[in-house]
């Protein structure tokens, strides 16, 4: 009788066609998800799924049919199906499948979605693994989704069990046309099938074949090496960041995965616009908890990226875009000529983790870049990015406000050229507007005390809430927010707090950047900048201090959970924490899994055995002797008596022995009575002394050749 365990051995089951499926699946659902699509991720799952469901009904039902000879052929319709049909199949996908510079993604998607619906053989059940490599090769090299790493070492573990499992039944049908299984019966005794009879992975174990390695050794390799990665890894790459050759390969993400596969640019309303627009008060602002950069500064700084000086309800402009980054004026100039007291020079340092950033995040203003990094300084202030430098690091030296220094007193009122437009607009406010800036600024005895009680003033009215509805596209958002929704993020804070500085005479620009959490710093005293910490905050022009920062969200009331810097966009299935977390336990599992089949294959072949058993080992180590000292291998053709005539005259005084030892291995092996365990242990004190003898025989003369 057949264990169920075996039958799985013998046959394709339902554990390949799991295997197969999972593995699949992670490179369909990495795929999707390095391109910022986990829809489409989850629709090729779904799909791929579906697939194996229907190949496994189909193999169960038609299993002595020929047509599942057929699946190779359908196969491969369904593969030239994917790339010539590509681009309808693409529409088939949730919002429109791929982007165009990533089509391949698509076609491999495909091609695994439509394969799964045909793998019925062991051939096409492994061939699935082909586009599944494929696909964690584009994941992989442009590195945007961090789980690719896990899920692809979940693919491995299953692809080598999955092999394992098929090269055995593989060997089966081998060993079954050999006639191994019809030994020993009438002559014209059917072959047994391996895909209808089971228990034959069994009936191989007890023959020649015992020793061979199965799926658990597989699961344990696999294993092995995908530990031996998680740890090595990381000093190869030290070490090649250390030689200089990390930047040697350099991959240029593709333009439309690093606006879709990180959220920082998905959906925030702080994101800039095609046209260099930046919208505000659009409701929802899906931020997450990923790490975008690291910066290394001297204490938490605001890091500005873009600032806006021309209020359009509901967007902010630039009046610099107009002139295509052409240097008619400069305003890092303006800016730093006005900072003449109380200011210091800083060093930072910015490292993205992600080339997703279309500007560097800096604080202050740069004064110099260290070395050569690929940064254009455009006209508004900004220090975009041209290229990618070596690790993605930017470093310069930014002059800042002094912390320590009082306070500025007047706003600069005559403006220079470039900064006309940041007095301009207020002139739009509502009435109610104007009159709150009147009764706020009322007792202020200067420029930096009517800013101070406009910030409070904007910060009390307004409750911080990240998930806040969107404001009525028909109603200005300053004057809704501070009087009828009392209710928004960043965003409506800085645009409030500069309209109505404008409002009351004071040169004030909407501000984009990053504000680090002072408690978010790694082991080496870097910030680490996360997605959720995008921010908006004003800048005021202050005489002989330049642009000053006002937030108004300091010190604003905000709604339990939704503060600022909260996320409040979930992760991606495969990062969020439990998910990890399951991941860990399930590498342990399968660790201490592989360990204990290794120990239980230990522990039944000691079981196992034998004096017959143990006699053979006697016999391999007796034919090694007489090979190392004869120098000829023995081939399986030969004999034992056949082989010890070939190697005895190079054996010496020792050949007497050996022949009597060979004759007691060929009685013993061969005699229906067998051997006993004190024959071996005879056996093995006689090939001791064998193997002394053997030592002291001199090596044989060289042969001369002839010269001609």
């Amino acid at each position: 009788m057949t264990r169920t365990g075996e039958r799985d051995l013998s046959r394709i089951g339902a554990i390949d066609y799991i295997l197969m499926t999972l593995g699949s699946c992670l490179a369909g659902y990495s795929g999707g998800m390095s391109a910022g699509l986990p829809t489409v991720g989850i629709f090729v799952a779904v799909g791929i799924i579906i697939g194996a469901v229907v190949s496994y009904a189909v193999r169960v039902s038609l299993i002595r049919s020929p047509v599942i000879k057929l699946d190779g052929w359908l196969y491969t319709c369904c593969v030239l199906s994917a790339f010539a049909f590509g681009n309808r199949l693409q529409g088939l996908m949730p919002e429109g499948g791929f982007p165009i510079d990533v089509a391949a993604a698509g076609w491999l998607s495909w091609m695994l979605i439509l394969g799964s619906f045909f793998t019925w053989q062991d051939t096409t059940l492994l061939f699935q693994a082909i586009p599944s490599i494929a696909m964690f090769g584009l994941a992989g090299v442009y590195d945007t989704f961090r789980g690719v790493t896990f899920a692809f070492f979940g693919f491995l573990l299953c692809l080598a069990t999955l092999f394992a499992r098929a090269h055995r039944r593989s060997m089966l049908r081998q060993a079954a046309d050999s006639g191994y299984f019809t030994r020993g019966l009438a002559p014209g005794t059917p072959t047994p099938s391996v895909e209808t009879t089971p228990g034959l992975a069994l009936k191989m174990e007890q023959g020649p074949w015992r020793w061979i390695a199965g799926p658990g050794w597989a699961l344990a390799s696999a294993f092995a090496v995908v530990l031996i990665s998680l740890l090595g890894a990381p000093v190869i790459k030290e070490s090649m960041k250390a030689s200089g050759l990390s930047g040697f390969v350099k991959v240029q993400v593709p333009r439309s995965l690093q606006q879709k596969a990180i959220p920082p640019a998905a959906a925030s309303a702080m994101t800039e616009n095609p046209g260099g627009s930046v919208s505000i008060a659009q409701g929802q602002n899906n931020l997450t908890s990923d790490p975008i950069f690291e910066a290394k500064m001297d204490t938490n700084r605001y890091l500005r990226m873009a600032t806006y000086d021309l209020y359009l309800l509901h967007r902010w402009d630039n009046n610099f875009h107009a002139t295509q980054f052409e240097k008619t004026d400069d305003v890092n100039a303006e800016s730093l000529g006005q900072m003449r007291v109380n200011v210091k020079p800083i060093d930072f340092e910015i490292r993205l983790r992600r080339p997703v950033l279309k500007s560097v995040p800096v604080p202050g203003f740069v004064m110099g870049w260290k070395g050569a990094p690929p940064v254009m300084d455009g006209p508004d202030g900004r220090s975009v990015i041209t290229g990618m430098p070596e690790n993605q690091t930017f470093k310069g030296r930014s002059q800042v406000i002094d912390d320590s220094a009082r306070p500025p007193t007047e706003a600069v009122h005559d403006l220079p050229h470039v900064f006309q437009q940041t007095i301009a607009g207020s002139e739009g406010l509502s009435e109610r507007t104007k009159e709150l800036v009147r009764q706020v600024t009322a007792g202020a005895k200067n420029d930096y005390e009517r800013a101070e009680a406009i910030r409070r003033a904007v910060a009390d009215r307004i409750v911080y809430n990240i998930d806040a509805d969107a404001v009525p596209s028909d109603k200005d958002p300053v004057d809704y927010v501070l009087f009828e929704k009392n209710e928004g993020y960043c965003d409506v804070y800085a645009t409030c707090m500069t309209m109505l500085a404008r409002a009351a005479g004071i040169p004030a620009r909407y501000v984009i950047g990053y504000l680090p959490e002072a408690a978010n710093v790694d082991a080496a005293g870097n910030y680490v900048v996360l997605d959720s910490d995008l921010h908006a905050w004003s800048e005021l022009f202050f005489k002989d201090y330049g642009w000053v920062i006002f937030d108004a969200t300091d010190g604003a009331r905000a709604v339990p959970g939704h503060e600022r810097g909260k996320a409040n966009k979930a992760p991606p299935l495969l990062e969020r924490a439990w998910v990890r977390a399951a991941l860990d336990i399930t590498m342990a599992v399968l660790a201490l899994g592989g360990l204990a089949l290794i120990l239980r294959s230990m522990g039944m072949r000691q079981r196992s055995r034998t004096p017959r058993k143990d006699l053979e080992r006697e016999y391999v180590h007796f034919t090694r002797l007489l090979e190392r000292t004869g120098r000829t291998r023995r081939e399986m053709s030969r004999t034992p008596d056949e082989f010890l005539a070939l190697v005895r005259p190079r054996l010496g005084t020792a050949a007497d022995a050996a022949a009597e030892i060979n004759r007691r291995f060929v009685r013993l092996m061969f005699s229906p009575v067998g051997a006993t365990e004190e024959d071996v242990v005879r056996m093995r004190a006689d090939l001791r002394n064998l193997g002394q003898m053997l030592r002291n025989v001199p090596p044989p003369p060289k042969e001369r050749t002839r010269r001609p």
